[in-house]
């Protein structure tokens, strides 16, 4: 989606919610591995668990498919939905919801994504769950460390970005794609 801004608030949540999922339910962080296998390497340091997934990122015909955690997690994406809604004053819902584990002291190289598909209508929605302070997510010239809780909308399309996790724990993002209802009636 385009926005002239690189970083826009949407305001913050209870990211301990998430994080006491994540830690009651011993989930697979290597069941799935295709961002990592992809032909670049940008994600080889990163492990991907899809809560809602459609990894055809079609344009013509959204189609949310919740994979079998999302019951643990209905109630959080609920809330986030509610925050975006708010913060955008706009009615919509979430496409696709990921948590993406990025190793300490490893980095996501500086990379442009070629965005297609539905990406190019959604808002792409990062809420740091855990994280530390020698993380750093950069778009073009801004880098920032994003605080626990927050949630992020990241306008990287077409730019060059990254993120270094200088720190000595992983760094856990709840990643979400949310798109207008009007779009997803077309």
């Amino acid at each position: 989606m385009e926005a002239t801004q690189t970083f826009i608030n949407h305001g913050m949540m209870d990211h301990t919610k998430i994080l006491k999922i994540i830690e009651d339910n011993n989930l697979d962080w290597d069941e799935y591995t295709e961002r990592q296998n992809k032909n670049n390497t940008e994600h080889v340091h990163t492990k991907t668990i899809p809560i809602i997934f459609d990894k055809s990122f079609n344009f013509n015909s959204f189609k949310i498919m919740p994979t079998n955690i999302f019951p643990l997690f209905e109630n959080e994406l609920l809330e986030i939905e509610n925050i975006i809604k708010k913060s955008t004053d706009e009615d919509g819902k979430l496409l696709r919801a990921l948590l993406v584990k990025l190793t300490a002291g490893k980095s996501i190289r500086p990379h442009v994504d070629i965005v297609g598909g539905s990406l190019i209508v959604c808002r792409r929605i990062h809420i740091p769950i855990q994280t530390n302070e020698n993380c750093f997510f950069t778009v073009g010239d801004d880098k920032r460390n994003l605080k626990l809780g927050e949630i992020w909308e990241i306008n990287n399309d077409k730019k060059m970005h990254s993120v270094d996790n200088l720190g000595e724990t992983d760094r856990i993002h709840l990643i979400v794609d949310w798109v207008k209802l009007s779009l997803l009636e077309l």
